[in-house]
């Protein structure tokens, strides 16, 4: 007994073949997060640990 919020599966009006498909917005994004990657790391970098001794490793052993 169907409702009015189904509807039928249909073809695609067109298939993209493997040559045709350009990942562009995944590589900028790739690209976008290592940018965010480096930029952490060299804030990292400048602001904790240049001119600074290394911070010391604290265990707690119970």
């Amino acid at each position: 007994m169907p409702d009015g919020n189904t509807h039928e599966l249909s073809a695609p009006d067109r298939t993209i073949e493997h040559d045709e498909y350009d990942p562009l917005g995944t590589v900028a994004l790739i690209l976008l997060y290592f940018v965010i990657l480096v930029l952490m790391w060299v804030f990292t970098y400048f602001i904790e640990f240049l001119g600074n001794d290394p911070t010391p490793m604290v265990l707690v052993m119970a």
